[in-house]
C-alpha cells in the first residue's frame, strides 16, 4: 500500500497499492508502530564490509555460526535475538548505550499435573488468569498514579539480576540507573543468563566509528567483527510511515498528528471520515472532545449552553449515568465520521 485518499464526491477511500488501485467504504490501519527500522547514526556506518542488518531485515542467507558477531543495542529485540543465537555463534558482543530493567517472562509449558487440575476444577485455571492480569494491572498503577508501588517492581528486577549474575562488574553494568518504567520494562527469562555464558562479552563503551573490518569504541580499542546486527529499534512517530493518508481537505495524517497524536475514543481521527487506526494515539477522558473542537465544534461551551447546570438535576452532574449521558448526546451531534458514530451508539448503550 502506498497512499489512502478520501473522495468527497464518493464517500470513499481511494487506496493506491503497488499492484493498481481500490476502493473502500472504510479504512482501518492496523500495521502497527513497530515496522520501520530505525538505523543508528554511526560515522563509517556504510564503511563496514561485512554483513551488516537490522532485526526487522533479518538476512538469512547470512550464515553466523562460527562467526564473530556483534548485536547493537540492548532493548526488547536484543533480548530475544541474544539469546537465540549465542549458542551457534563462537564469540558475541553486545553493544550497551543503557540499561532497561526486566521482569520475569514466566513463559514455561504447563506440566500435565496442572493441566489435570485445571481440567477438574475450572477455577483454578480462572484464578490462575487473574493472577496474571493482576499483575500487569499492578504494574499499571504503578507506573501511573500510585508510584508507592514501584519499589516493588524494582526489587523484583534487581533479584532477577543478584539471582542470575554473580561478577560485580557486570551485574553494575545491566543494572538501571533510573526509575523503574522510564524505558520499556523487558519481559524476559534468558537475557542476563546468556550475558553469564563464556562466548559473550558486554560492552558499554560509546561507539564512535564503524571501520571496515568492525566496531571503534571511545576508548580507542576496536573490535574486528564479522556480522553485525543492528538491534536499535523503529521509528515509531511515524505511525503509518511510508503510507500517506490524506482525508477531508487534504490533511494529511502526518500534518494532524504532527504535534500529539490523538483520536476520539483512541479509533477515530478528525478529518478522516470512515476511518479508524489501530494506532494507540492518545486519547484521555478529560479531551475527549479535542478532535470535535478541531471541526469547529467547542464542546465545553455547547454543551455548557444546551445543558446547563441549571437544566439539570445535581445529581446527573456527577453521576456516571450522567457522563455517559452527556457522551450520548455529544456524540449524537458529531458529523462526518459513520464509523466513530456507531462505535459511540455502543457505548450509549
Amino acid at each position: 500500500m502506498v497512499s489512502a485518499h478520501w473522495q468527497d464526491a464518493r464517500d470513499t477511500w481511494l487506496i493506491k497499492t503497488s499492484a493498481g488501485d481500490h476502493e473502500a467504504d472504510v479504512l482501518i490501519t492496523a500495521c502497527g508502530q513497530l515496522s520501520v527500522p530505525k538505523l543508528p547514526t554511526i560515522k563509517g556506518l556504510e564503511t563496514f564490509e561485512g554483513p551488516a542488518f537490522h532485526t526487522a531485515e533479518w538476512r538469512h542467507d547470512v550464515e553466523l555460526s562460527g562467526k564473530h558477531v556483534a548485536v547493537v543495542g540492548t532493548g526488547c529485540s536484543a533480548i530475544q535475538v541474544v539469546p537465540a543465537i549465542q549458542p551457534i555463534v563462537d564469540r558475541l558482543s553486545v553493544y550497551q548505550r543503557s540499561p532497561a530493567w526486566t521482569i520475569p517472562r514466566l513463559d514455561f509449558a504447563y506440566p500435565a499435573r496442572a493441566q489435570r487440575a485445571f481440567a477438574r476444577v475450572p477455577a483454578l485455571q480462572r484464578l490462575d488468569r487473574a493472577a496474571a492480569f493482576g499483575f500487569y494491572e499492578f504494574g499499571t498503577l504503578a507506573l501511573t498514579s500510585k508510584p508507592w508501588l514501584r519499589p516493588a517492581f524494582r526489587g523484583l528486577a534487581r533479584h532477577q539480576i543478584t539471582k542470575t549474575i554473580k561478577d560485580p562488574e557486570l551485574r553494575r553494568k545491566v543494572t538501571p540507573m533510573d526509575e523503574v518504567g522510564c524505558k520499556r520494562i523487558m519481559p524476559t527469562d534468558a537475557w542476563y543468563p546468556t550475558l553469564t555464558r563464556p562466548n559473550v562479552e558486554l560492552i558499554t563503551d560509546p561507539i564512535i566509528a564503524m571501520t571496515r573490518s568492525g566496531i571503534q569504541t571511545d576508548n580507542g580499542s576496536e573490535n574486528a567483527i564479522d556480522v553485525i546486527i543492528f538491534a536499535t529499534g523503529f521509528k515509531t512517530h511515524g505511525f503509518v510511515t511510508p503510507m500517506e493518508i490524506t482525508g477531508q481537505g487534504d490533511r494529511t495524517l502526518a500534518l494532524v498528528w504532527d504535534r500529539v497524536p490523538r483520536a476520539y475514543l483512541g479509533l477515530s481521527g478528525p478529518g478522516l471520515p470512515e476511518s479508524l487506526s489501530a494506532v494507540r494515539a492518545k486519547h484521555r477522558r478529560r479531551r475527549r472532545f479535542g478532535d470535535l473542537h478541531d471541526r469547529g465544534w467547542d464542546a465545553p461551551r455547547d454543551l455548557g449552553a444546551r445543558y446547563s447546570p441549571a437544566g439539570r438535576r445535581p445529581a446527573d452532574r456527577d453521576s456516571t449515568r450522567g457522563r455517559r449521558q452527556l457522551r450520548c448526546r455529544a456524540a449524537q451531534r458529531t458529523r462526518g465520521n459513520g464509523v466513530a458514530q456507531r462505535l459511540h451508539e455502543l457505548v450509549c448503550r
